[in-house]
């Protein structure tokens, strides 16, 4: 049998809890967890089983040399978790957003690119048939010149799955936590918009 990739969920709040249980049906992964939290952690494993390992410390995670870290945690920790994280060796999958600030998001891409890690950021719909086939006609040119784009984003979902509700003292969460929507639009078109309006 081969050996188990360490791929660490890092975060096992909503979003992690659900990466942490579709990550854990894949054959080529030993699926651990970092969680400071131990409510969230006992919440968790009541709902998917125990982990191969829960660490309640980043660096001391860190220090196990994990192949890969899966960072759902807080805005404001992503950018230093990633760039600790690279550093230490891993690759890092980083929900978004990116970083709450430019400059933040541009040392993660150094350190990135200065550890030799794959550094990516959750935007997986990139990824999905439908879009990316509306991406090819727009590109082709085959729907003309797109003069508008609009989309409609309702927050109760997610705040209400909100296990740690970090966003009410958040100012803009809605604008972070709804980057997928901003993204697309500049992914699909190829091009910065002329105006943004909510």
């Amino acid at each position: 049998m081969a050996v188990k990739q360490r791929l660490i969920v890092v975060g096992i709040g909503s979003i992690g809890r659900r990466h942490a249980r579709l990550l854990a049906g894949r054959d080529d992964l030993q699926v651990e967890w970092c969680e400071p939290n131990q409510v969230l952690v006992a919440d968790a494993a009541s709902e998917l089983g125990a982990p191969a390992c829960v660490h309640a410390d980043f660096d001391r995670m860190l220090a196990t040399a994990p192949a890969m870290v899966l960072l759902a945690t807080p805005h404001h920790l992503h950018a230093e978790q990633s760039i600790r994280a690279l550093k230490a060796g891993a690759h890092v999958l980083c929900e978004k957003p990116m970083a709450e600030q430019p400059p933040d998001a541009r040392r993660m891409l150094a350190a990135a690119t200065a550890s030799r890690r794959v550094l990516n950021i959750g935007f997986h719909l990139h990824f999905h048939p439908g879009l990316r086939r509306l991406k090819e006609l727009i590109t082709s040119g085959r729907l003309g010149a797109i003069a508008h784009l609009h989309c409609r984003v309702g927050s109760y979902v997610t705040l209400e799955n909100s296990r740690t509700r970090y966003q009410h003292t958040l100012e803009g969460a809605l604008v972070l936590d709804y980057a997928h929507q901003s993204d697309l639009l500049y992914w699909l078109l190829g091009s910065v918009p002329v105006g943004v309006y909510a």
